[in-house]
């Protein structure tokens, strides 16, 4: 296995830890803790490759100074940089790939995420004992992960992407359909959805894809329709 297949297979969660200090518990009569940034890294589909580390502890890698050209040791934290900076954002760290949305069913892109397959990249690199956790269907899945890849300029990706253009033309058509503010209109703050009722617009923004909060009153629901509205019109504008 390449290196590029171990880095779409590796799974990198940063989390603090709670370690026992014996010292500091000792003379205080009491138990005492230190917590330290960990890096946990796990292969995909794999349930018994599972390792550790100080997020800070260096790496068995080496990598070029670009100042001085040197090879030098990296820690987990340089070497998962973005999942790292994520943590101490408190942003979800995500895995760098293609989503397995663009494939499967949302069920199978659960079911998959639950044995740490997060990309396509990595569902296509899955071999052996790691393919076989996903069960029967292990093959066709691989397959069929590594033929978007393939394709990924070709034909096959392109038709998808038209139609999914085509889908989000349609789905500003349906959701603008007979609420255009007319050119001439003598409000500048006129919109689209002045003719909504309250609920009509919940409506709406739930179908648009937008979580309506319950407190909401008009203006906020309004103010989001608009915004929404206009979102899509720059999408399909953009897609065209």
């Amino acid at each position: 296995m390449d290196n590029k297949e171990n880095e779409a297979l590796t799974v990198v969660r940063f989390y603090h830890h709670a370690t026992l200090n014996q010292a500091a518990s000792k003379a205080k009569g009491r138990p005492q803790y230190d917590e330290i940034e960990v890096c946990e890294v796990r292969m995909a589909a794999n349930k018994q490759t599972i390792a550790v580390f100080p997020a800070l502890e260096f790496t068995q890698t080496l990598v070029k100074d670009p100042q001085t050209g040197i090879m030098e040791k990296q820690t987990y934290a340089e070497k998962y940089n973005e999942q790292y900076l994520a943590f101490k954002s408190g942003a979800t760290q995500t895995q760098s790939g293609t989503p397995l949305t663009e494939i499967l069913t949302p069920a199978k892109v659960l079911e998959l995420r639950a044995l740490h397959v997060h990309t396509v990249e990595a569902l296509a690199a899955l071999g052996g004992t790691a393919k076989r956790a996903l069960g029967m269907d292990g093959d066709e899945l691989t397959v069929k992960a590594q033929a978007y890849l393939d394709n990924s300029s070709g034909p096959a990706v392109e038709a998808i992407q038209r139609d999914k253009i085509k889908d989000l033309e349609a789905k500003v058509e349906a959701l603008t359909k007979n609420n255009t503010v007319k050119a001439d209109s003598p409000s500048k703050n006129a919109s689209a959805f002045d003719s909504y009722g309250d609920d009509d617009i919940k409506n709406w923004l739930k179908e648009a894809g937008v979580e309506v909060h319950h407190l909401w009153k008009r203006k906020r629901l309004l103010d989001e329709a608009n915004k929404k509205n206009d979102e899509l019109a720059q999408e399909a504008k953009e897609a065209a």
